[in-house]
Order: C-alpha cells, then sequence, then structure tokens
C-alpha cells in the first residue's frame, strides 16, 4: 500500500483519529505548505504593489530570507518578505560603518521605549522618593539619548 500526501492549499482538514504517524506528518507538510504560500502570496502582492509604486526588481537577494529585492524609488534596497531596508555595501569597511549606525539606532529605539515607558509610570507615582527615581532615570536616558543622536550624526557625516 502506497500512501500519497496531498498539498491542497485551500482546504487543510486535521488528520483523521485512527491515522499513524505517516499521516499526521502529511498534515502538518500540508499545513506549512499551506501558510508559506499564504505568506509567498501576501510578498508577491507587495511587492508587484511597489513596483506599480516605481520600485526596481534587483539582482540582489535578501541575506536573511533568499527573496529577491527592490530598489526603491529612494534609492533603497527593501526586502518585501521580512519588511525592512536592506543596505547593499561594497567593502569591509563601509559593512562596518554600517553596523555600528545601525547598532546605535537599535540602542536608540530602545532608550526611547523606555523614556515612554517612564513617562507612562511617573504619574501613577504618590510617593516623592518614587517621583525621584523616576526623574532621575528620565535624565539619565534622555542624556543617553542625545548622545546616541549625536553619535548618529556624527557617523553619517563620516560615511559622506
Amino acid at each position: 500500500m502506497k500512501l500519497v500526501c496531498s498539498f491542497r492549499l485551500n482546504v487543510i482538514s486535521p488528520p483523521p483519529k485512527e491515522v499513524g504517524s505517516l499521516s499526521v506528518d502529511c498534515f502538518l507538510n500540508n499545513l506549512k505548505v499551506g501558510l508559506s504560500m499564504a505568506k509567498e502570496d501576501s510578498v508577491a502582492k507587495k511587492m508587484a504593489q511597489l513596483i506599480r509604486q516605481g520600485a526596481v526588481l534587483t539582482q540582489y537577494t535578501c541575506p536573511v530570507c533568499g527573496t529577491p529585492l527592490l530598489k526603491l524609488k529612494s534609492g533603497n534596497y527593501y526586502c518585501a518578505n521580512c519588511d525592512r531596508e536592506v543596505v547593499v555595501v561594497k567593502s569591509e569597511e563601509e559593512e562596518r560603518e554600517v553596523n555600528i549606525k545601525y547598532g546605535l539606532i537599535n540602542v536608540r529605539d530602545v532608550v526611547f521605549s523606555k523614556i515612554m515607558e517612564l513617562s507612562k509610570e511617573l504619574p501613577k507615582a504618590n510617593d516623592i522618593d518614587e517621583v525621584n527615581h523616576y526623574a532621575v532615570t528620565l535624565t539619565n536616558l534622555l542624556n543617553a539619548l542625545s548622545m546616541i543622536n549625536k553619535l548618529i550624526n556624527e557617523q553619517g557625516k563620516q560615511s559622506k
């Protein structure tokens, strides 16, 4: 007897109760293929929309997922699957500069989110010591944010 695993994408039904492990594997495979095809379809639609808006399909692929990259009107490269910008570098030095810049941007984003969290907690503080603690922490975070922004701006000036 030969078991055949179908790859129907429209209908995914649960495996029968009396099945062996092979049928369960077929079910899981159907589920995985159905989900990945749905994701691929949404990525293809997003790419088509961007191309209609003037983006150009390039010979480059995303280093994370392998999806072809689009060059947007802005000149930036974009992966529709990862939903993020991809930077194309020509040298190891340029790669190092880009890694530093984006590393600093990530740190800035974390510091900013902490500032926002504390600003929501500050009105709830009842005790003067608690208010003072929040104020000192916010001051430190704002100073850190300022320094990070200066570093990002200096990094941008060096790479030009």
